[in-house]
């Protein structure tokens, strides 16, 4: 579905933190996976912090093992990361390093 990204990203925030809706995970994951295709640097990053931190995951990921997890946070942070954003460099840099 494309859409104004901004906006999918800004819906994802919110139910994401339960602000001006109740806090709801699973579509905090849908709308923000929306804008991090479209290319957000934001719901990017986001998307790799449910990926890689959030526990209980949304119910979309909770097949997944957890090395698909990771595989896949570490991809949207490396998406985020080519765009300059900082705390995702970061992240990722500190994450692969941890794991030499």
């Amino acid at each position: 579905m494309r859409g104004d990204r901004n906006a999918q990203y800004v819906t994802g925030v919110r139910y994401f933190g339960g602000r001006g809706v109740l806090e709801d995970m699973d579509q905090a994951f849908e709308w923000l996976t929306l804008s991090a295709d479209q290319g957000d640097v934001e719901a990017q990053y986001m998307l790799a912090m449910i990926y890689l931190t959030i526990n209980p995951p949304p119910q979309k990921i909770k097949s997944l093992s957890h090395q698909e997890k990771q595989s896949i946070g570490v991809m949207y942070l490396m998406k985020a990361s080519d765009q300059g954003h900082k705390v995702a460099s970061s992240f990722l840099k500190k994450i692969t390093t941890d794991s030499e």
